[in-house]
């Protein structure tokens, strides 16, 4: 846990936060269901196999079809539940790094951007508060930065600076 301010619980208003990633966990998460009922297939023609041998592949295809079919579709009514727990999961892990890129694109930009507070359930609650840490240093050396500037142009003089009298200056 980090010592950034953590925001109440929210809903969020995108359902995909980052598309390719999540796009890309959801076609893992069909490629196993699909593969798992390939195995299931494969596995109960084996049973088969070894209780009947004497069975013809066209009844073992119909009798394979007529007593899977229940279990294949059940399962191809909890892939939805499936799809829509990984998004939210996801969700957790996605939206600390979407935050961060959003607003190194506006810093780029030249906005000034608010310190960062992730939601309570989201993964990696301590990379927003690095990054906290960091754009406030960012801006102490800028604002440093900036000040000498303005003393090496003569637009300010030492005696004018309540900052350069802190540092000694």
């Amino acid at each position: 846990m980090s010592s950034s301010i953590v925001k109440p619980k929210i809903p969020r208003r995108q359902i995909m936060l980052d598309q390719s990633v999540q796009g890309t966990l959801m076609k893992r998460v069909t490629t196993y269901w699909f593969l798992c009922l390939v195995a299931v297939m494969f596995m109960s023609w084996l049973w088969e196999s070894f209780r009947n041998p004497d069975l013809s592949l066209q009844v073992w295809v119909r009798e394979s079809l007529l007593s899977l079919i229940v279990p294949m579709a059940g399962s191809l009514l909890l892939l939805p539940l499936a799809w829509a727990d990984m998004i939210r999961v996801s969700n957790r892990m996605v939206a600390p790094v979407h935050s961060v890129r959003t607003a190194i694109r506006r810093m780029l930009l030249g906005d000034d951007v608010p310190p960062l507070t992730p939601r309570r359930d989201d993964f990696w609650q301590d990379f927003t508060g690095q990054f906290n840490r960091f754009t406030a240093r960012a801006r102490i050396d800028l604002n440093d930065l900036e000040l000498t500037r303005e003393v090496a142009d003569g637009k300010i003089h030492v005696g004018e600076s309540p900052q350069l009298q802190e540092l000694g200056g």
